[in-house]
């Protein structure tokens, strides 16, 4: 123990190394590879979320002002399901990687991304051969939507 004027404090000697440690460097005096990572899972991937989520930003407000239109519940059929399949793309990124789980991040990443097809299969159908997402949303918080509010105009 060396003593100061005003605080106490221990010299310590480091450990000696063991065999194990010798024949098994650390990773911080021997750095071993890292996987390739393209340039889509770092600030690209960031700024296309980023732009998805400012285009979402105008169609949501022209559903508010116009109605139902059908150009843009199609575009909001697009840009819905891309911006939602992205954020679930990072938390599977974040929560199960491909290092840990293997198998489970492989699984759950093509489980997104057969899921996002169908959701946009289904959106696509629903806006063509239905009222679409606007009217639908506006019928649900209203019970009744502009389309059919202009046909009883019309008759």
């Amino acid at each position: 123990m060396t003593r100061s004027r005003w605080i106490q404090t221990a010299v310590t000697r480091p450990a000696p190394l063991s065999s194990q440690a010798l024949l098994n460097p650390s990773s911080a005096t021997n750095p071993t590879g890292t996987e390739h990572k393209s340039k889509w899972h770092g600030s690209e991937h960031w700024m296309a979320e980023r732009f998805y989520s400012i285009l979402l930003i105008p169609s949501l407000a022209t559903s508010l002002i116009a109605g139902p239109v059908f150009v843009n519940d199609l575009v909001l059929g697009v840009l819905l399901p891309v911006h939602v399949h992205m954020g679930f793309d990072c938390m599977i990124q974040d929560y199960i990687p491909a290092r840990k789980y293997g198998i489970w991040h492989t699984v759950s990443t093509w489980t997104l991304r057969v899921v996002t097809g169908i959701v946009l299969y289904g959106l696509f159908t629903f806006n063509t051969m239905d009222v679409g997402i606007t009217a639908f949303v506006q019928k649900l918080w209203t019970g009744t939507s502009k389309r059919e509010l202009r046909l009883k105009v019309e008759d």
